[in-house]
């Protein structure tokens, strides 16, 4: 800061003093910039929702006395049930065993069969095994009830939403300008342009909130269920044995596949054994709902927000370097053109507050949380403008002369501060103007 406090010292003025010595001329002149702005972004500590802890309200329950229902457990999931003294169509994994047209208590046999693997086969016992996975279950529900007192809160989000506010601001500042003449002929000249200019002190306010709701907390007598939803599956190896009493299994080849239709070799159609193991089981047993019939007996309520204040000091110095293209159109009128290339030197001081606040219902006010931020900051900028002006010869020695133009920054500088960010768009029309001497 004490830079541009000392560069302002060197700077200020009003006139424009213009000397010649060899091909140089040299100047102090006042300028004007208009059509910068500021913009603030970024959100609020209260819009995260960690905040949320932060307001007020309670939720409870307290004295709550809960009967509990019996609660069931695995032995509520049994095998699949099969009679293996009845004719049934049986189909496995590795194969089927199924009723044939002739089959009855008489004929308790079937050609209706197949089967895939010759491991399936006890040759000295005579009998065929077959397997298959199968799976049951068991779904229901029962509840919980209570009685106690409960306190609920409710939190109405009247609006969240980012920053978004937008400043703008002009700044006076002077410029320290020298020209050089690298090419003159007749009335036109062309010069190397030199300057170092700046602007300071400039102070710029946001004031902005992000995050308000209403709160509100009620009282109650509870008398209050909760419901629970259970779900046990089991799975289970099934193992089947068949008698081979014909001793005919070892005709087929496997795999075999008889039909209904056609007879074929026969074997018996009942299961000799059946063999159940298990080999899963999973289980889900949640609450799934909760009922409550509440009597209102009180309650209060509060309006929350927060408030964002960020204050911006800026300065600003730049080195501009450029060709200068005049033309002497009468001899008291002197025109020229300047685009030019500039350096400049960004310091930004940036101080922030938040508040979250919250008022109740009887108007007393109470500050939730308050953060403070602060940074002081340092960028360079590229910049590009052009500047078109006049040169009006008074005497033999003053003048006055004047110019204007507009100057585009290649980019915004951005500073943060806290969660929010303050971005710059430094290009302007700039205004210079001043009474000179030739010495």
């Amino acid at each position: 800061m004490k830079v541009f406090n000392l560069f302002g010292l060197i700077l200020t003025g009003s006139l424009v003093l213009n000397a010649q010595a060899g091909g140089w001329q040299w100047s102090i002149e006042p300028r004007y910039r208009v059509g910068m702005s500021m913009e603030l972004s970024g959100a609020g500590y209260a819009n995260d929702s960690s905040s949320a802890a932060l307001l007020p309200g309670r939720n409870y329950r307290s004295g709550l006395s809960w009967h509990d229902a019996p609660r069931p457990d695995s032995g509520v999931v049994r095998p699949p049930a099969d009679d293996i003294t009845q004719f049934a169509d049986r189909t496995f994994d590795d194969g089927y065993v199924r009723i044939c047209p002739d089959t009855n208590e008489e004929f308790p046999y079937t050609w209706y069969w197949g089967w895939e693997d010759a491991g399936q086969y006890d040759g000295d016992a005579q009998q065929l095994t077959f397997t298959r996975n199968s799976s049951t279950s068991s779904q229901g529900s029962y509840a919980d009830v209570a009685e106690g007192r409960e306190v609920r809160s409710r939190t109405d989000v009247l609006f969240d939403e980012p920053l978004s506010e937008t400043e703008h601001f002009s700044a006076l500042g002077a410029e320290l300008a020298a020209r050089y003449a690298i090419y003159e002929k007749g009335s036109a000249r062309l010069d190397l342009a030199l300057g170092l200019a700046g602007w300071w002190g400039q102070k710029v306010h946001f004031d902005d909130s992000t995050f308000a709701a209403h709160v509100r907390e009620d009282h109650y007598d509870v008398h209050a269920m909760r419901v629970f939803e259970y779900d046990y599956s089991g799975s289970y190896s099934e193992t089947y044995v068949y008698d081979d009493p014909f001793g005919v299994v070892p005709v087929t080849t496997p795999p075999y596949s008889g039909s209904y239709e056609d007879p074929g070799p026969i074997i018996n159609e009942l299961p000799t054994s059946r063999d159940v193991t298990q080999t899963g089981l999973t289980e889900r047993n949640e609450e799934t709902g909760y009922v409550s019939i509440r009597e209102y007996v009180g309650g209060r309520s509060w309006d929350v927000a927060n408030a964002v204040q960020v204050k911006a000091d800026v300065n600003n110095a730049a080195l501009r370097v450029g060709l200068a293209g005049a033309y002497l159109v009468k001899k008291n009128l002197q025109l020229f053109v300047q685009p030019q290339l500039s350096f400049n030197y960004v310091q930004a001081s940036l101080d922030r507050v938040e508040r979250l606040t919250a008022t109740s219902d009887d108007g007393s006010a109470t500050t939730l949380a308050e953060w403070r931020d602060s940074t002081d900051e340092e960028k360079w900028v590229v910049g590009l403008g052009v500047l078109g002006g006049v040169n009006i010869p008074l005497t033999s020695r003053w003048f006055v002369e004047g110019s204007a133009g507009y100057e585009w920054m290649t980019e915004k500088p951005s500073f943060d501060v806290g969660p929010s960010t303050v971005e710059m768009d430094l290009s302007a029309f700039e205004f210079q103007a001043g009474v000179g001497m030739s010495l």
